[in-house]
């Protein structure tokens, strides 16, 4: 069945995918490069919904981060299927795009993006 949200290997997959995307943008592989932007992590897990008919959960986590030596988060959300021809676990992540904007904004203020 559908591994539930709290599941280590989910967070794992949730914190990879997530990490995945927010090193598409310059100015994050840019902060890695400078060591001002690390220490990722999936915390503050929430099951917000089960439908036990289908096996599908609904989910909210933290997804944090250092910049600068101050820890900062910010919420999204994840939905967990069951794949039936595989036996594993779909994990399907949004709010991605809020993550980008709120490493975006300590980028800007911290007036550090490169040419």
């Amino acid at each position: 069945g559908t591994l539930p949200c709290n599941d280590e290997g989910i967070k794992q997959t949730a914190l990879e995918i997530i990490t995945g995307e927010i090193r598409k943008a310059r100015y994050v592989i840019e902060s890695e490069e400078d060591s001002r932007l690390s220490n990722y992590s999936v915390s503050g897990i929430k099951t917000l919904s089960h439908d036990k008919q289908t096996d599908f959960y609904t989910c909210s986590a933290n997804f944090s981060f250092e910049y600068d030596g101050i820890n900062l988060d910010k919420e999204f959300s994840y939905e967990l299927s069951y794949l039936e021809d595989t036996d594993n676990t779909d994990v399907g992540v949004y709010g991605i795009d809020g993550i980008k904007v709120r490493i975006l904004a300590k980028v800007m203020k911290s007036g550090m993006i490169k040419k």
